[in-house]
C-alpha cells in the first residue's frame, strides 16, 4: 500500500501482487534454507536500507514512507532471526549446512547488487544508499549474519 502510493505519485502504474501457491506442509530445512537467504540476510539488509532512507530522503513524503517501511522490514528481519534460533538447532548437520550455505549465497547475490552505480537524484530525493555506503551497510549485516552463525 506504502509502495503503491509512492509509485502512482511519481507517474508509475503498480502491477498487482502475484502469489504462487506453495504446498501446505514443507519440510523444516526447506523452510529454514529459505528464511536463511530471505529473511537472515535479504530482510536484514532491506531493513537497514530503509532506516538508511528514513533519515536520508529529501522527499518528506518518501521519508515518512521508508520509516513506515522500516519498521516492518525490521520486524520481518526480527521474526527470521527469531525462526532461525528456533529451527537451526532441531536440524540434521547436513540440514544445518545447507542454510549457512544459502546465507552466504545470499551475502554474495547482494555484494553483486550493491556493487552499481546509483542515480544522484534517487540517492538525493530517495535517500538511497550510494555505491560505497551500500557496501558499508551490507559489510555491517555481513558481519552480524556471520557472528549469528558462529553463536
Amino acid at each position: 500500500m506504502i509502495t503503491r502510493k509512492l509509485a502512482r505519485r511519481f507517474g508509475a502504474v503498480p502491477d498487482d501482487a502475484r502469489f504462487a501457491p506453495t504446498p501446505r506442509v514443507r519440510p523444516l530445512a526447506d523452510v529454514a534454507v529459505e528464511n536463511a537467504a530471505e529473511g537472515c540476510v535479504r530482510e536484514t539488509y532491506g531493513a537497514a536500507v530503509c532506516w538508511w532512507q528514513a533519515e536520508r530522503a529529501r522527499d518528506p513524503g518518501i521519508a515518512r514512507a521508508m520509516a513506515r517501511i522500516a519498521r516492518e522490514e525490521t520486524s520481518h528481519a526480527h521474526l527470521s532471526w527469531a525462526l532461525a534460533a528456533w529451527a537451526e538447532p532441531r536440524l540434521t548437520r547436513a540440514a544445518r549446512t545447507r542454510v549457512a550455505h544459502a546465507r552466504s549465497r545470499a551475502l554474495e547475490e547482494l555484494r553483486v547488487d550493491v556493487d552499481r552505480d546509483v542515480s544522484r537524484v534517487l540517492v538525493t530525493l530517495a535517500g538511497l544508499p550510494p555505491r560505497a555506503s551500500a557496501r558499508e551497510l551490507l559489510r555491517r549485516v555481513g558481519h552480524e549474519v556471520i557472528e549469528a552463525r558462529e553463536a
